[in-house]
């Protein structure tokens, strides 16, 4: 940013983490932190791109591109006040809700089983956020994304002097005010990005799958030619992409338990207690896995420009798979074939 020619123009993918670290401080150091942080378009989201350099400044600016920290600001002891108001009342939606539990990311260790640490905070977040919005209850994906959002809130990011031998919960932090942070979250999300998404009508998505197809038609015929052919509906593949924000559908397989405990080894030779600096505390950052890696840059990007950063990534996954793609002529194959889709982050354009 404090470069002339700017480093993120034109999509120069080599840029490291240091100058990317300090690029962020630089403009911290420039427009400010906290909720009076200045968002300038032309800085701001090419960073986006690039990535967010440690979990702390990620959970920040998470609340502050979403509106959450405003929500939270302005409604505190609310989240509290719908569970206390409403315990113990049962609805459709918290049938339905404890119906799901277990179905909400069941390889993470936080939600395995109906006894996993994360199980009780995600009922409390879904069940809140139901007697809060009536005309949207509980919705099928809101629980993954909710889910999704405990993991990034939840985990501790200095893990010096966590017994590991204790069981999972101490790597785990989901007091009141991560359930908060996370339940606001789902609502500026739901609310506020995902416009009508979730609600009983789904209008949103509806309107927005129309568009995707129209942009699939324009850039790339032959693939929708050969899905036409087929008779194979393209809302049938990228709907659950849209509605889940494709989360459980980039890099499954750092969603789970195994590749949540191996990491824990990395950490245990962490020393580093972060140091704040420019606005950004500076710390050993975790190994998630590419997947979760992938996931955690379409939030980063979701969270700012909205729904449109989702169609692109729906172009993105599918120019980078044209040919395995047109290569499937089997319906019947080529639709679980779609569960598999790759994607390596950035996609050249299609």
């Amino acid at each position: 940013l404090n470069s002339s020619p700017n480093p993120y123009e034109g999509g120069d993918v080599n840029i490291g983490l240091e100058t990317l670290t300090e690029d962020w401080k630089y403009y911290i150091s420039c427009y400010g932190k906290g909720p009076s942080i200045v968002v300038v378009d032309n800085h701001l989201l090419p960073l986006l791109k690039f990535g967010i350099p440690n979990p702390s400044l990620r959970l920040y600016l998470y609340l502050i591109l979403s509106g959450a920290m405003y929500k939270l600001m302005v409604n505190s002891g609310v989240y509290s006040s719908y569970l206390t108001l409403n315990d113990k009342k049962v609805s459709v939606a918290t049938e339905e809700i404890e119906r799901d539990l277990h179905r909400s990311l069941p390889n993470h260790e936080l939600f395995s089983n109906i006894n996993s640490p994360g199980i009780d905070s995600l009922r409390k977040i879904l069940t809140a956020y139901s007697w809060r919005n009536p005309c949207v209850g509980y919705c099928q994906s809101t629980n993954i994304i909710a889910a999704a959002l405990l993991l990034i809130f939840g985990r501790r990011t200095n893990l010096k002097g966590v017994n590991k031998k204790e069981g999972v919960k101490n790597k785990w932090n989901l007091d009141k005010a991560v359930e908060e942070n996370v339940f606001w979250m789902l609502v500026s999300i739901i609310e506020d990005r995902a416009i009508e998404y979730y609600d009983t009508s789904m209008v949103g998505s509806i309107v927005d799958q129309q568009i995707l197809e129209q942009m699939v038609k324009i850039y790339l015929p032959e693939l929708y030619n050969h899905l036409t052919e087929l008779k194979i509906p393209l809302g049938l593949v990228t709907l659950p992409w849209l509605l889940c924000l494709f989360i459980s559908y980039l890099g499954k397989s750092s969603l789970s338990t195994n590749n949540a405990s191996s990491n824990d080894n990395n950490n245990n030779n962490n020393n580093n207690d972060g140091k704040e600096q420019d606005g950004i505390k500076e710390e050993e950052e975790e190994e998630e896995g590419e997947g979760l890696e992938t996931t955690l840059r379409v939030l980063d990007v979701f969270l700012y420009e909205g729904t449109s950063a989702l169609w692109k990534l729906c172009l993105g996954i599918l120019y980078q798979n044209q040919k395995l793609i047109l290569s499937h002529s089997d319906p019947d194959k080529l639709i679980p074939f779609f569960k598999d889709l790759t994607f390596s982050y950035p996609a050249p354009p299609p």
